[in-house]
């Protein structure tokens, strides 16, 4: 979609995207990225203006805005890469909490729960009963997992 004062793309996008920055994301992890190409190779919600007139843009995606060159925009921009706080983020947030829970659960279900002494006298119920409490930590990351409607306006500087 054009307008008179700029580019305005909004669109629906099936998968979150990883993102650094902010929330309950581990910084090892954020720290980790700079030692691998992990934007370049994993996230590559690219934007790409084909054409541009000006000079340069000023690029707004979610509550952030920054400038990029007719030549920067031109090769592409790595969203994820250039927006550490996007439109993605508390989708993301949603997806890594409900992981967490899970992982937590996980972890004690093997560190205790198997290891006890209700999984000495039956094994199999144990692993019965430890999965049919599970299984809502599981089902709750599916459900995180949403479409992000966003916006990306282009404006002339």
């Amino acid at each position: 979609m054009h307008s008179a004062s700029g580019a305005l793309f909004i669109g629906d996008s099936p998968r979150v995207d990883y993102r650094r920055g902010g929330g309950g994301v581990n910084t090892q992890i954020r720290s980790g990225m700079t030692l691998v190409p992990f934007n370049q190779e994993l996230n590559r919600l690219m934007l790409v203006v084909k054409r541009p007139q000006a000079k340069s843009y000023k690029v707004t995606w979610g509550d952030e805005s920054k400038s990029f060159s007719a030549d920067q925009l031109m090769k592409g921009i790595n969203l994820a890469e250039e927006f550490g706080k996007n439109p993605f983020s508390e989708a993301f947030n949603k997806v890594d909490n409900a992981v967490e829970k899970k992982q937590a659960y996980e972890t004690a279900e093997i560190k205790q729960t198997f290891r006890g002494a209700e999984a000495t006298k039956d094994m199999e119920a144990t692993v019965a009963k430890a999965e049919q409490q599970r299984e809502p930590l599981v089902a709750a990351i599916k459900a995180a997992f949403v479409p992000v409607t966003h916006t990306i306006k282009i404006v002339a500087e």
